[in-house]
């Protein structure tokens, strides 16, 4: 991110044909560096993945803010 080019996190996508699965997760520095924020409102900063889930005709990687997540 910036001019660091820091990663703050990991975003994941497979698609079968029928469907498409995404997860991200924020990477483990970013977590703990003192300047890091939440990337959207639906993503708190915490470890752990957020998935989301669609058929092939939509779009996973929109639904993130709203994802539910694994913890």
């Amino acid at each position: 991110m910036g001019q660091a080019k820091r990663v703050v996190g990991r975003l994941r996508f497979e698609s079968d044909g029928r469907r498409q699965h995404s997860q991200f997760e924020y990477d483990r520095e970013w977590l703990s560096s003192e300047d890091s924020f939440p990337l959207a409102p639906g993503l708190p900063l915490r470890t752990g993945g957020f998935f989301a889930a669609a058929r092939h005709s939509a779009h996973p990687i929109r639904e993130f803010p709203t994802a539910g997540t694994d913890a």
